[in-house]
């Protein structure tokens, strides 16, 4: 560690780019969830949009959006890194591959597959595309930081003449190959390259790892100038190392580093914290507690950074220990951070410094509003000269900085008529807040069912607000019949609603739906003890047959059998064909001659039984036992089909 504490001695006490990094990787963990609003998690995988699906949307929207879907989908599974990878080859949706050069240029990349889909493209790319290609690939952090990407560079400039011919291309060589090895002392020379290239082309892994590091640290002392970049090359490098840790060194490691002395080593601590945990690793205590002292820290980015890592972390008095700060804190962008903890963990005692940050603009207004809607939902903010002053509030930055929260906290505010028109505005989240916000409101249905119409984000609260204000088939099928986007768990939120519907609109509703196995999803509380009663109308008896026939199209006659076992008697008897017909169809021969001598089973039963189950095993037994039960009953028909 000592190299890396005398690289960050030399370097201004303000955070690096690669604090940067780590922080807005909590800040994009918060954004996505801080409207505070939970799914219901799906009972299986959840379609989701492919990854040029994606970057066309995020192109649209410009440069900071294709970089979250670019950054996100390096740090998720190998399927999303892949689609990127695929995409940028061949360029798909156009313009891709420029996004993706111009992300590595700033950001850096470690997925070594997509640097060595850059080089790969380095011979073929346009005279203007390859100097940013160059940068791109100098700039490769992590595993993509190797001996054949320097192989590769050097390759190319022996190789392709505008290396040679081209200033601007010529000079984005040398600045790859400084930018890989941290050998910014050897100059422009190509042949002073060669010759530094042949005596380290073939040492161990371990001295090229020496050689990278010495030359990293001497650039350090050289140049300050340089010394910031350098220092992120290095904690590359040491967070190479980390990688190959058990979790205990980790862990050990980080707490060393949050808590060092220099605010470098503390930015790079929580930008190992935030790595593990967008690779879903979990956070031991003693990290945890570390970064819980940063709370205090005298830089007031140390301090934002650990309030983003301990946003959704539960720990004993952390939520006092947040509002007691927050009464103190002066910085807008620690209180905003803070402020999200208490969206998560809410206190009374932040009430005061929540309004007073309520008056304000910028993100701090919105965790204010944040933090607000999570104390109002735990009976935080009753007295009414508060509520009325908050309700003054949001409703003033409507016009301005209307905020999802915001909304949801009007609607609990009874501000529905304000929240109207947002469920056709065309930013998105505030459109499906303001659905939610609404639901409560039975005057609110018609427009979230015409709004829903052109915005199937809304369907969930569409249908949620159906569910309370017009539990009948016609709500149902008007609902199912809407547009939802493809997260959403369909099925489930219209079973739910199904176990609201009487009888008559279940059976209605279940007749309507052609798909078995949601079928039986609409069904399944039929099932349940007492539904079916000995006073039993034609509408119960009648779902029970539509369940009945929907076990059987669904190859479960053993359902049907253990239904049936849980009728009334009454009910039973009425199903008796049944019984037998799936008797049958298990070969449970003797039980279906018993019930048939007992309750006076027809002969067409069994011949429907024989004709569905002929090829089977036992289909001769069954057409030998009709032959001998119903041989004097059997009418000329029923004969030619048995063929007796």
């Amino acid at each position: 560690m000592s190299v890396l504490f005398l690289l960050f001695s030399g370097v201004p006490a303000g955070l690096g780019q690669s604090a940067e990094a780590g922080d807005e990787a909590g800040s994009s963990t918060s954004e996505a969830t801080s409207d505070g609003v939970s799914a219901p998690t799906p009972p299986g995988p959840v379609p989701t949009p492919t990854f040029a699906e994606q970057m066309a949307e995020a192109m649209d929207a410009g440069d900071e959006a294709a970089d979250l879907v670019i950054r996100d989908a390096l740090a998720a599974g190998h399927e999303r890194a892949s689609g990127l990878i695929f995409a940028f080859r061949a360029d798909e949706p156009a313009g891709v591959r420029e996004e993706v050069v111009r992300y590595g240029e700033r950001n850096g990349i470690s997925n070594e597959v997509l640097i060595e889909a850059m080089l790969d493209l380095l011979g073929s790319s346009s005279d203007s595309m390859t100097p940013r290609l160059l940068a791109a690939i100098g700039r490769a952090t992590g595993q993509a930081r190797s001996r054949s990407v320097v192989r590769r560079i050097l390759d190319f400039a022996k190789t392709d003449a505008r290396a040679s011919a081209q200033a601007r291309i010529r000079a984005a060589v040398f600045e790859a190959l400084e930018y890989q090895t941290g050998r910014f002392d050897i100059g422009r020379d190509m042949d002073a390259w060669e010759a530094w290239w042949s005596e380290v082309e073939w040492v161990p892994e371990s001295a090229w790892q020496m050689h990278l590091t010495d030359a990293h640290a001497s650039h350090a002392r050289a140049a300050e100038g340089r010394a910031s970049h350098l220092a992120d090359r290095v904690e590359a490098l040491y967070a190479r190392l980390h990688a190959r840790m058990d979790e205990n060194e980790r862990s050990a490691l980080m707490v060393e580093l949050l808590r060092d002395d220099l605010p470098r080593a503390r930015a790079f601590g929580f930008q190992l914290a935030f790595r593990a945990l967008l690779n879903a690793k979990p956070l031991k205590d003693e990290v945890l507690e570390a970064a819980e002292e940063r709370l205090t820290d005298g830089v007031p980015a140390l301090r934002a950074q650990a309030a983003r890592l301990l946003e959704k972390r539960r720990r004993p008095g952390l939520d006092e220990r947040v509002a007691r700060l927050l009464l103190e804190e002066e910085e807008p962008d620690v209180a905003a951070a803070m402020m999200r903890v208490t969206a998560h963990q809410p206190h009374a005692r932040a009430l005061p410094a929540v309004r007073r940050w309520l008056g304000t603009d910028g993100a701090v207004y919105d965790a204010s509003v944040d933090a607000l809607l999570a104390m109002h939902r735990e009976s935080m903010v009753k007295s009414p000269e508060i509520l009325s002053e908050v309700r003054t509030i949001l409703e003033s930055r409507l016009d301005d900085r209307p905020t999802p929260a915001g909304l949801r906290l009007l609607g609990r505010l009874g501000e529905m008529d304000r929240l109207l028109p947002f469920l056709t505005s065309e930013d998105g989240p505030l459109a499906v807040a303001a659905g939610e916000a609404v639901m409560g409101y039975e005057e609110a249905l018609p427009r979230l069912l015409g709004a829903c119409e052109g915005r199937p984000a809304l369907w969930e609260s569409t249908v949620r607000a159906s569910m309370s204000f017009r539990p009948t088939a016609d709500g149902y099928l008007m609902c199912r019949d809407l547009p939802s986007p493809a997260s959403v768990d369909r099925e489930s939120l219209l079973a739910s609603y199904g176990a609201l519907l009487s009888a008559e609109d279940l059976l209605r509703v279940a007749m309507a739906e052609s798909d078995a196995p949601f079928r039986l999803q609409l069904l399944s509380r039929i099932a349940e003890p007492g539904f079916v009663m000995e006073d039993s109308g034609s509408d119960r008896t009648e779902l029970v047959a539509a369940l009945i026939g929907t076990y059987k199209e669904l190859q479960r006659p053993e359902s049907v059998l253990s239904l049936l076992d849980r009728l009334p008697e009454p009910v039973q008897r009425q199903m008796d064909t049944e019984r037998v017909y799936c008797l049958l169809w298990l070969n449970r021969m003797a039980d279906a001659v018993a019930i048939t001598e007992a309750h006076g089973v027809s002969a067409s039963t069994w011949i429907e039984a024989w004709e569905k189950f002929s090829a089977a095993d036992h289909g001769e037994a069954i057409r030998a036992e009709i032959q001998l039960r119903f041989e004097s009953e059997l009418t000329d028909e029923q004969r030619a089909i048995l063929g007796i």
